[in-house]
């Protein structure tokens, strides 16, 4: 028969497990009379039990921890991965038609500066020399750099998307260096005297000088604007008013005065050996030393006017007034007048632009940009006309609301008055 606790002998009964006399350090418990022989090892086995339930849980706590370390360490990858746009292989390149294009004209001025000996007129050796090492050189340079575009089998293929990818510095300066080299290429190429200037009817050698360096130009803006930069079109398309078009003006009146001058400091040493049609348009038969001073003074005049009012744009911190808007109509008007009849009389037989060049093209370069700047300032006058009319329309309806309002309002105040006049008061 079982016997109820209390009345079990108090012998028989197991100490507190949470005394003091069970705790680490404490003198284990032995064997004697009052104590059973069999009772120190269930005991023994309940603290390594306890120790072990408390390991877990802290191995689970841990645990728990980790896993939700973990989905925040992926949502930051994740994230990351989507910051990153996957980098489009270089065939996809928005420089690869700059690249090519350069490859084509260069190989077009090589083959010119190569058959430029067999004309009537054939260049001295230095220059044919320089003129077929710019566009070799170049022909070189782009063409290797146009099979690493379209690389996509050899080993490298990773290696060519550090050298030209956005930001890259190494495609930078390439770009750059191409620039000037070819800057250089066409001034000595296509100024008086040079082997495609004025009288050398090098015509192939002067078009694709001057297309190579526009296309390097070209290219240099497209990698600014794939490396996040502002390129110089997005630059002028947002400058105010008609700034855009005064920067060109003031770039082609640059271009044309500096051609103008050189062209009139080479004429004294022009000889019927060294360049027969210069000789016989400008040594034989003279043009009238007027139309130097004319496109010199005039050119100068819009350089100048053409700074100003893209300074002053620059730097505005308020609105155009009336009076600076009229002024600047005058002046593009002036000009406007100004340079029609100057190309007319310096492009013509007798002229001092005459034969074809630097000088007659951007004669007429200066002279579109002058009459663009006119329209372009005409639009804008005519925009301010009509918001000023729309602005007094506005204002008109506004105050034909308002009398109109009064008027129904005062009316209204009349007929209660005499209304109340008829009424007779009641007696009191």
């Amino acid at each position: 028969e079982k016997q109820e606790p209390s009345q079990m002998p108090t012998s028989a009964l197991p100490d507190d497990p949470n005394s003091d006399k069970y705790r680490p350090g404490s003198p284990s418990p032995k064997a004697t009379d009052e104590t059973p022989a069999g009772l120190a090892k269930p005991i023994s086995v309940a603290r390594i039990v306890g120790l072990l339930s408390k390991v877990k849980s802290n191995n689970e706590q841990q645990q728990s921890k980790d896993e939700g370390a973990a989905p925040a360490e992926a949502v930051v990858a994740e994230n990351k991965d989507e910051e990153a746009p996957p980098q489009q292989p270089l065939s996809k390149s928005s420089r690869l038609k700059g690249y090519i294009a350069l490859l084509v004209f260069s190989i077009i001025n090589l083959s010119a500066g190569i058959q430029s000996i067999h004309f009537p007129i054939p260049p001295k050796t230095t220059q044919r020399r320089y003129a077929i090492a710019v566009s070799s050189i170049t022909a070189a340079v782009t063409g290797v750099t146009v099979l690493m575009h379209l690389d996509r089998f050899t080993p490298l293929k990773k290696t060519w998307k550090t050298f030209f990818g956005p930001k890259a510095k190494v495609e930078l300066i390439l770009l750059v260096s191409l620039t000037l080299w070819w800057v250089i290429a066409t001034w000595v190429n296509t100024t008086a005297g040079g082997i495609a200037g004025e009288g050398s009817l090098q015509l192939n050698l002067y078009f694709s000088t001057w297309i190579c360096v526009i296309v390097c130009f070209w290219t240099i803006e497209r990698f600014r604007k794939a490396s996040g930069q502002i390129s110089t079109g997005d630059f002028l398309s947002q400058m105010p008013a008609c700034s855009a078009a005064w920067t060109t003006v003031v770039l082609s009146n640059l271009l044309v005065f500096s051609f103008t001058v050189h062209l009139y400091h080479y004429i004294p040493s022009v000889t019927y050996e060294t360049s027969p049609y210069m000789y016989l348009v400008y040594v034989a038969n003279p043009p009238a030393s007027y139309q130097w001073l004319l496109i010199e003074l005039l050119s100068c005049f819009s350089f100048l006017f053409g700074l100003a009012f893209v300074l002053i744009e620059l730097f505005r911190s308020g609105k155009k007034s009336d009076c600076e808007n009229m002024v600047e109509g005058i002046v593009l008007c002036s000009l406007t007048f100004a340079w029609i009849p100057t190309v007319t009389i310096v492009t013509v037989p007798g002229g001092i632009a005459e034969i074809l060049g630097n000088t007659y093209i951007w004669s007429w370069a200066a002279t579109v940009t002058v009459l663009r700047t006119f329209s372009k300032w005409i639009r804008a006058w005519r925009e301010s006309i009509h918001d000023m009319v729309e602005k007094q329309v506005i204002e008109y309806e506004k105050a034909k609301r308002n009398a109109i309002r009064q008027i129904s309002s005062g009316g209204d105040e009349g007929v209660n008055n005499s209304a109340s006049e008829k009424v007779p008061s009641s007696p009191k």
